[in-house]
């Protein structure tokens, strides 16, 4: 007899089976009508539901299908030849399906995505609406990110107008629907006579290192590079120290904030002197430390060890403890449960050190070193235009040696154009004389390639840090033999920009344009400079008035009593 609470349900169950179940036809009607029954039958399972025979209908899932290589290849070929009134629509269905093929991606995840979401840059795409509301980073080879670009590229001539975030764009200017994706599909497999999916979407990720965007090389690199990420997402889990300093350099620093390379680099060797010492007194492998290991009395044992052992600085000190506080910054966020650790670390204080005046050149010693290279030399001349662009424009050394030929202006309103610290491009005048300078070692440099580096090395590539600090090590040891006041100074290629800045303020130069020359973030760092003029100050000091004190002669005490005071 069937229970009153079931009668209810048993008479939907038998309108759904007359109405509904006969309309069902096609390959997936067992799998839908399963799906729908498992709805119904959910809140009356037990023993009693297996004795009115409601258990859903069982349904054999069919494995997915493998493509070959030569049906993605001519799937892509078809999708370059589909009818379109912008010319957008062939490059978005073949790098669609390359994409899918390449990254093993979800169609819908793929077709979410929004312009933000790729990252051409670092090579990482963000997934963030996966299934079960899950998000996740997926690295892409090189080829695939010149691939997404010159659609990128191509999207962006033909849809100059469209504001649409989202990355993969109809003719129409809009996101493609999934609906319109497997139409397109279903309709590329059977003008290509692909009778493996069925006439039905068998979905490219199943297969995804089975072809490529750009070379043989990449669906290796495809395939490596998403086991990594499988392998970070499973470290991730466990909730250690390894997860989250992983999640800390890719989630953190590269995706959320962006940092710059310099950036990551000097937080990477901080973490691996930390990590390196962790090992040593712990006995522990850096994979094994826990977040509770690296509480506020081990981080200060380990600031004391960089001191002393490796004899660094109190800056460089500051610097190894900022890292450390951004990263603990990043664990108080996604760990809550090491808050007592972190806020303990998050307490320690900076050193404080003493602020030396900067160094810089007077104008007889920035002639004496300009003069110094031989210019009779193919390197003398490169050496002679980078320190006079150097002394005179104020650039970073990385600001120098990232330059290239199409980054200089010599026509009318000749300037240097430059990306400085926090990605901040900025344009610099030139003066005459530079410009004379330059436009004679351009036309010696002169290539045809415009993107190619202004100041080579010998071998041809990009000059480095260490190559410019070599380059002014040996024209400063030259010119001190004509201008002996540079014995005294030890001269760095951040000692040129100081020179720049401090030549600008003694001729009347405001601050804010100062800070404007140099890509300073606030005015107020140019207020070192005022510390290290010292020609202002004796300005300042003749307009003021002497006091009126008048000169005494001295007379000793007498003798008795110079006795009896000494006493």
């Amino acid at each position: 007899m069937v229970p009153r609470t079931l009668r209810p349900s048993l008479l939907f169950v038998g309108l759904f089976n007359q109405r509904i179940l006969i309309r069902l036809t096609g390959r997936g009607g067992s799998a839908w009508f399963a799906c729908s029954l498992n709805t119904v039958v959910s809140p009356i399972r037990g023993r009693r539901s297996r004795r009115v025979g409601l258990l859903p209908n069982s349904y054999r899932r069919k494995p997915p299908y493998i493509y070959t290589d030569r049906e993605i290849n001519a799937l892509m070929a078809g999708a370059r030849r589909l009818a379109s009134k912008l010319g957008l629509r062939p490059h978005v269905y073949a790098t669609l399906l390359g994409f899918l093929t390449v990254t093993g991606m979800r169609l819908g995840e793929a077709l979410a995505l929004d312009r933000d979401d790729v990252d051409l840059s670092e090579g990482v795409i963000r997934v963030r609406t996966a299934k079960y509301g899950k998000s996740r980073l997926v690295p892409i080879h090189k080829s695939t990110r010149e691939a997404l670009g010159n659609y990128a590229r191509r999207r962006d001539q033909r849809l100059r107008t469209v504001r649409t975030p989202a990355f993969f764009l109809s003719d129409a200017g809009t996101r493609i629907t999934q609906w319109a994706a497997r139409e397109t599909f279903v309709r590329l497999s059977r003008e290509i006579g692909l009778r493996g999916p069925e006439g039905r979407f068998a979905h490219p990720r199943h297969g995804h290192v089975l072809v490529h965007l750009g070379g043989p090389d990449a669906a290796t690199a495809g395939l490596a590079a998403t086991r990594a990420t499988d392998e970070r997402r499973v470290i991730m889990n466990s909730g250690n120290l390894a997860g989250l300093l992983q999640a800390f350099f890719t989630e953190r620093l590269m995706h959320q904030r962006r940092a710059s390379p310099h950036t990551i680099a000097s937080y990477r060797d901080s973490f691996r002197l930390l990590l390196g010492f962790a090992q040593q007194q712990l006995k522990k492998a850096p994979s094994e430390l826990a977040v509770a290991d690296l509480d506020a009395p081990f981080v200060g044992t380990f600031l004391n060890h960089i001191e002393k052992d490796r004899r660094v600085t109190a800056r460089s000190r500051n610097v190894r403890l900022a890292a450390i506080h951004s990263f603990f910054r990043y664990v108080a966020l996604e760990e809550p449960s090491h808050s007592a650790v972190t806020q303990r670390v998050l307490a320690m204080p900076s050193k404080r050190y003493t602020r030396r005046q900067v160094e810089f050149l007077s104008q007889p010693e920035v002639d004496a070193l300009l003069a110094a290279p031989d210019r009779s030399r193919w390197t003398g001349r490169r050496d002679h235009a980078l320190l006079l662009l150097a002394v005179q424009t104020g650039l970073r050394c990385s600001e120098l040696t990232a330059l290239r030929l199409e980054d200089l202006v010599l026509g009318p309103g000749a300037h240097v154009r430059c990306q400085g610290k926090g990605r901040k491009e900025r344009c610099t005048p030139l003066r005459k004389e530079t410009v004379a300078v330059l436009r004679a070692w351009i036309r010696e440099r002169e290539n045809g390639d415009m993107a190619a580096c202004l100041f080579p090395s010998a071998r041809g590539g990009p000059l480095g840090r260490d190559g410019v600090q070599d380059i002014v090590t040996k024209h400063v040891a030259v010119a001190r033999q004509r201008c002996l006041s540079l014995k005294t100074k030890r001269v760095t290629p951040h000692v040129l920009r100081h020179s720049a800045a401090m030549n600008l303020l003694q001729h009347g130069v405001d601050r804010t344009v100062i800070a404007l020359w140099l890509g300073h973030e606030s005015v107020e760092t140019t207020q070192i400079y005022l510390d290290a003029n010292l020609k202002m100050k004796e300005k300042a000091l003749a307009k003021t008035g002497g006091p009126k004190a008048r000169l005494r002669r001295f007379r000793p005490d007498d003798r008795l009593l110079a006795f009896l005071k000494g006493l």
